[in-house]
């Protein structure tokens, strides 16, 4: 009897920790995944009429709508809810003189139980290419 209750206990510890490790490396994934051109998609380079601007920036509603849609889709079946942060700086002296944020600088966050949180963060940067004449 003691026996079954072991192998008992071990099964449920088992099944826990590979939901756990399930959850983790799929949040993970979605996570890294941020990194294929989401942000670089909210990069406001040209004006309406289709002229260089002297600074690009980054669109606080492009980039935070472009977010939270690629995360809805991409941790559905990991976990139930999540917490998505964001920052904007002027790091540059161009864009701390047109207060057009240069930096960005995205949080996600959840719990997964009895584990404990996941939290992470990535952080872009526009600045000039080296390469360019």
């Amino acid at each position: 009897m003691e026996n079954m209750l072991l192998w008992g206990i071990f099964l449920l510890y088992i099944s826990l920790s590979f939901n756990y490790s399930y959850c983790l490396s799929g949040a993970n994934r979605a996570f890294l995944g941020l990194y294929k051109g989401i942000p670089e998609s909210a990069v406001v380079a040209y004006g309406e009429e289709g002229e260089d601007l002297a600074m690009p920036y980054f669109s606080k509603s492009l980039l935070e709508g472009a977010c939270a849609s690629y995360f809805q889709q991409a941790l559905q079946g990991y976990v139930q809810s999540y917490e998505l942060a964001y920052r904007y700086e002027c790091v540059s002296a161009e864009a701390k003189r047109s207060t057009l944020p240069d930096y960005a600088a995205i949080r996600l966050s959840f719990h997964l139980s009895p584990f404990g949180d996941f939290q992470k963060s990535c952080h872009f940067q526009i600045q000039e290419s080296p390469y360019e004449s």
